[in-house]
């Protein structure tokens, strides 16, 4: 995520392709007029007071939509 390429965007329009041809998948995206991708990350140092370790936390949206999410203690 920090460092996009041109093939890293090719691969995800193949993917959306896919699942624009294939409704039956069970996944839905909402129109919002755009094709962004934003990702969001999260940092919380130490804040778990029984075992002093970190939680680390990110998304990715694709238009809008919420397409990948991750959530990690360290």
């Amino acid at each position: 995520m920090s460092a996009p390429r041109t093939t890293h965007w090719e691969a995800m329009l193949h993917v959306v392709k896919y699942l624009k041809e294939a409704p039956g998948r069970g996944i839905w995206f909402k129109n919002h007029g755009h094709y962004s991708v934003i990702g969001y990350f999260n940092a919380d140092w130490a804040a778990c007071p029984i075992d002093r370790r970190s939680t680390c936390g990110c998304c990715v949206l694709l238009g809008g939509n919420l397409v990948s999410w991750k959530s990690k203690k360290q």
